[in-house]
C-alpha cells in the first residue's frame, strides 16, 4: 500500500526499485483500504493501523510488533 508520504519522499529512483518488488495500491478512503485488505490472500504489516484494519476484515494477517505486547495491542 502506497500513501501520501511514499508519494511526497520517494523520488523516481527508490519508486522503480520498489516497483520490482511488486505493484502498488493505493487506497483513496478507508473503504477502499478495508476492501482491498479484505480481498487480499495474506496481509503482512507492522503494529499498525493497516494491519488492525486487515484484521478486522478477515484477512489472514500477520503483524510484526516491536517493543509493544501483541498480547495488549495486537488486533
Amino acid at each position: 500500500l502506497v500513501g501520501p508520504v511514499e508519494d511526497e519522499r520517494w523520488d523516481d529512483r527508490t519508486r522503480n526499485a520498489m516497483a520490482e518488488v511488486g505493484p502498488f495500491v493505493r487506497a483513496a478512503t478507508s473503504e477502499e483500504l478495508a476492501a482491498t485488505l479484505a480481498a487480499a490472500d495474506l496481509v503482512v504489516a507492522n503494529d499498525s493501523g493497516v494491519a488492525h484494519v486487515a484484521a478486522a476484515t478477515g484477512a489472514p494477517t500477520v503483524a510484526f510488533f516491536g517493543p509493544t505486547d501483541p498480547a495488549v495491542w495486537g488486533p
